[in-house]
């Protein structure tokens, strides 16, 4: 049997890890340290639909190894890691049928959204970056 670590790596390129304070924090029951993964599929989509942030692909790493804010929707089954700052970037992470976590896409997400989830209670800010806002 194939283990889902071994099959991410055929699917694409691993760029994060869910770390076990946003497992926490979002009470997932996802395992710390499961892999996320970027296809060439998703960077197609993100050049072709998010042409304002398709110079950021190269920094999705970054972006989600330390993340300023995360957020779990139940209804997409969705983890979203976001960047604020001079740009807010909103990277949606859900599972594929075979439980292989990919980047779906990469957004701008735009501040009277951003406002919204905050008040919502959507989003949390990630104590270990909230000296950096």
């Amino acid at each position: 049997m194939v283990k889902a670590a071994e099959r991410a790596q055929t699917k694409g390129q691993v760029v994060a890890h869910f770390s076990s304070e946003i497992v926490s924090l979002l009470k997932l029951s996802i395992p710390a340290g499961a892999q996320i993964v970027l296809s060439d599929s998703t960077i197609k989509h993100i050049e072709k639909s998010h042409p304002d942030v398709c110079h950021l692909i190269d920094e999705i790493p970054e972006i989600m190894s330390a993340p300023d804010y995360v957020g779990y929707s139940l209804k997409k089954n969705t983890v979203d890691f976001i960047r604020t700052g001079k740009m807010r970037i909103r990277i949606p992470v859900r599972p594929s049928s075979d439980c292989i976590y990919f980047v779906r896409s990469m957004f701008k997400l735009h501040k009277r959204d951003f406002e919204r989830l905050i008040r919502s209670g959507s989003i949390f800010l990630l104590e270990s970056n909230k000296k950096l806002l």
